[in-house]
């Protein structure tokens, strides 16, 4: 990979710049999706909210991967930095008031990975809306604790890169995964993050419910799995068939 060739001072100086640009708070809100979610589509109404780290070369390209969500159906997915924090909490209860049923899901990399943790919990403790999955890629500082995999989230993933000393500790609540073949900046692009990604948004939105547009009626199902049987009238003949009769045979000598 190219970025397993930098020089360390060229991570040095990407490290430098974003944590000055965290500390100023000044950057812009992430670019909100625009596409209007489609009555009953499902992918649409599962949202997804990528966080950076100390990363501003995007060096992990965690657009690359808000790309291959797009790709996969789910157009509402946002990239975002670490101190977006409350921009994301903000945008979480915009989503949640007009659709109850939507599906969340909290993506961190990194020093974005306290961002996430930080969201998920304030969301649940300030505002009572529970994540349904949150995923920590990288995660140097994420200790075993109730606050990092809390048991209101509906399911936590953590996935660690191949450092011994920086690489995290796993779980004793969650879905764990520590890479051999993976650097710190590796894991989010990571072919197996990508299935395990795959995976919970498919999950999710086969969970959505349908929401049908204004004027559809819902389709009633028999439950009884009896055929109804209507009696026979005289005016049967003028009543659509289910099948034809066959064409009659003619025989020609």
């Amino acid at each position: 990979m190219l970025a397993s060739h930098l020089a360390p001072h060229r991570l040095a100086l990407s490290f430098l710049l974003t944590l000055l640009a965290g500390f100023a708070l000044t950057g812009p809100a992430p670019a909100q999706e625009t596409t209007i979610p489609v009555a009953g589509c499902q992918q649409s109404q599962v949202h997804v909210f990528i966080i950076h780290g100390l990363d501003p070369f995007d060096y992990a390209n965690l657009r690359g991967l808000r790309d291959h969500c797009h790709k996969q159906g789910y157009m509402q997915t946002t990239y975002a930095q670490f101190y977006h924090g409350p921009w994301i909490i903000d945008r979480v209860r915009q989503i949640k008031a007009n659709d109850p049923g939507a599906k969340v899901l909290v993506f961190g990399f990194s020093a974005g990975t306290l961002t996430a943790r930080s969201v998920v919990n304030t969301l649940h403790s300030k505002h009572g809306i529970d994540v349904d999955v949150v995923v920590y890629t990288s995660g140097i500082t994420m200790l075993d604790r109730e606050y990092n995999h809390p048991s209101f989230v509906g399911k936590v993933i953590h996935i660690r890169d191949r450092s011994l000393l920086t690489g995290g500790v796993e779980f004793s609540r969650g879905e764990n995964y520590k890479y051999r073949d993976a650097w710190h900046f590796g894991t989010p692009t990571h072919e197996n993050t990508l299935a395990v990604l795959d995976r919970e948004l498919n999950r999710l939105a086969a969970d959505t419910p349908i929401v049908l547009p204004p004027g559809v009626p819902h389709m009633a199902a028999k439950t009884d799995g009896a055929a109804t049987v209507s009696k026979s009238t005289s005016w049967d003949v003028v009543k659509p068939a289910d099948m034809l009769m066959p064409p009659p045979r003619f025989i020609t000598k």
